[in-house]
């Protein structure tokens, strides 16, 4: 246990950003996603990013080494990885690991951070990303329901991201309703620092929203692409592909607000269509062929002819009616079929 002064707190002293305004140094965070919607690509990508320090969309990044733990399978992380790096750039500073990792064990959490340093000295360079894909075969044989196992898992997360001052990304599946959000024990959001959430939105592209955020505001999402690259041939000279993802912008959701018809307006358009003299209807003359019902129940017809006199007016400004002076009284027409309403 270790107790601290209040005195020597500096709420301005955040951990440093792996990648700003999405990960922090000594925190862990869960990529959460359904299966096929291209978690793990997304993943490498990042770790793309990280390795060759570019920045994702405009946001900086802590260049450093990435140890990209492929639980579910090393065959498909090479063969991404080896579509990503195929320039060469960044490709000794991504390590992918074989191994059945167990998160709640201690000697596993020790062998991880011993290797990690081996790494640092190799290459003179620390290490900024550590992934686990996926995290329901990094856990041992925990119950994934279980609230207190799963707890221990963030917890072995938590101090290898500390231990290395990088940040852990797990690698994780929605359960049947992917609304819900992670499978498994309420715990595993519950105690992660960011929760990332992966939908696609149409078959070859997705999107990334940030869920959660403990120690900084909650960013805008980004978009990935989605495309196969060719890595190869196979003996009978068929393609063989991997699937690589490419960070975009977010798609702009443009939000439509219902129109607000007014019944009052609506009912005086269908009286001038529906009867069409010549001379046009008074203001009287359309309050008497309008239905009670169009008006609220407790008007009384001095406030009935004020609200046909303001849907009137409404409508003129719309272009949809027209006003035609006969002497001193105001006759009403709907407006000419080329005159264009003013939406």
């Amino acid at each position: 246990m270790k107790i601290y002064d209040m005195a020597d707190f500096d709420p301005c002293d955040l951990p440093e950003p792996i990648v700003e305004n999405l990960m922090l140094a000594g925190e862990v965070s869960m990529l959460v996603g359904p299966s096929n919607t291209g978690k793990s690509a997304v993943a490498i990508r990042l770790a793309h990013h990280v390795v060759t320090g570019t920045p994702v969309l405009g946001n900086e990044v802590r260049p450093g080494l990435v140890i990209y733990v492929a639980a579910e399978g090393l065959r498909s992380v090479l063969s991404r990885a080896y579509a990503v790096f195929r320039d060469g750039e960044g490709a000794e500073h991504f390590k992918p690991v074989e191994v059945e990792p167990d998160l709640r064990d201690k000697l596993f959490e020790t062998t991880v951070i011993e290797q990690a340093h081996k790494l640092m000295k190799r290459y003179s360079l620390g290490v900024s990303l550590v992934v686990f894909d996926t995290l329901i075969l990094s856990v041992g044989d925990a119950e994934e329901s279980s609230n207190e196992q799963m707890a221990r898992v963030i917890r072995g997360a938590r101090r290898i991201a500390e231990a290395l001052n990088a940040h852990v990304l797990l690698v994780h599946h929605t359960g049947k309703d992917s609304d819900r959000g992670a499978r498994g024990a309420s715990s595993l959001t519950a105690n992660v620092d960011t929760v990332l959430l992966c939908n696609v939105t149409d078959r070859e592209a997705g999107e990334v929203a940030q869920g959660k955020q403990r120690s900084i505001e909650k960013g805008a999402p980004f978009g990935y692409r989605l495309d196969a690259h060719e890595i190869g041939r196979d003996r009978k000279g068929r393609p063989i592909t991997a699937v690589v993802a490419t960070i975009t912008e977010a798609t702009q959701k443009v939000e439509t607000k219902p129109v607000k018809i007014d019944p009052v307006e609506l009912a005086l358009e269908t009286a001038l269509g529906i009867s069409k003299p010549a001379t046009g209807f008074t203001t009287t003359e359309l309050l008497a062929l309008l239905p009670q019902r169009v008006f609220k129940e407790s008007l009384k017809e001095d406030s009935r002819r004020r609200a046909v006199q303001r849907a009137l007016q409404q409508l003129e400004t719309q272009g949809a009616v027209r006003n035609s002076k006969d002497g001193t009284i105001n006759r009403w027409l709907l407006a000419e079929p080329d005159r264009k309403r003013v939406a």
